[in-house]
């Protein structure tokens, strides 16, 4: 009854373990995709650390399987032993495929925020120059003769010209992020 006992206490360990994985796979999946807007990646991040920290959590119920099969082993036969042993390495590989892919994951999310920063100090810049050069077309005197006129006709087309000119590095820009 007692090797009974272990055998049923090793595989329900065994069933915890992979049950706690699968919840952390699905949340994993969950922040695989890198789409969304900043609030949405930082979220991400947010699940994903707390999925790096959860790691100990596996790592202690795998020590507790392996723990309980040293006790199953003793009553088991060399072929069930090493079943009980390609399980063990089995529940192993995959807690580091896990991990190998919430460390992916982390990257992603992690270029894709740098990307969203990128984004919005560009969007700054862009707002501040948009901003001065309004101020500076808007800012018409009357002027009383011709010479002075045209000489702020020469200003506001030069002006004109910067104008365009930003207007084809503002499409270039936003070309990169779309």
């Amino acid at each position: 009854e007692e090797c009974v006992n272990k055998h049923s206490n090793f595989i329900n360990e065994c069933k915890k373990f992979k049950d706690w994985l699968n919840i952390e796979k699905e949340k994993l999946h969950e922040c695989e995709d890198v789409s969304g807007e900043k609030p949405e990646i930082l979220r991400k991040i947010n699940v994903l650390n707390a999925l790096k920290n959860n790691e100990t959590e596996g790592s202690k119920l795998l020590d507790e399987i392996r723990e309980l099969s040293i006790g199953v082993s003793k009553s088991t036969s060399q072929a069930g032993n090493e079943i009980i042993q390609a399980d063990i390495n089995q529940l192993q590989n995959e807690l580091r495929a896990f991990l190998k892919n919430l460390a992916n994951a982390e990257v992603k999310q992690q270029h894709t925020l740098k990307q969203w920063e990128n984004f919005e100090n560009r969007s700054d810049l862009i707002m501040n120059w948009l901003k001065n050069a309004e101020s500076a077309l808007r800012e018409q005197i009357l002027l009383s003769d011709l010479s002075e006129k045209e000489s702020q006709l020469e200003n506001y087309i030069k002006k004109r010209d910067e104008v365009t000119a930003k207007e084809k590095e503002i499409d270039e820009s936003l070309k990169n992020y779309y």
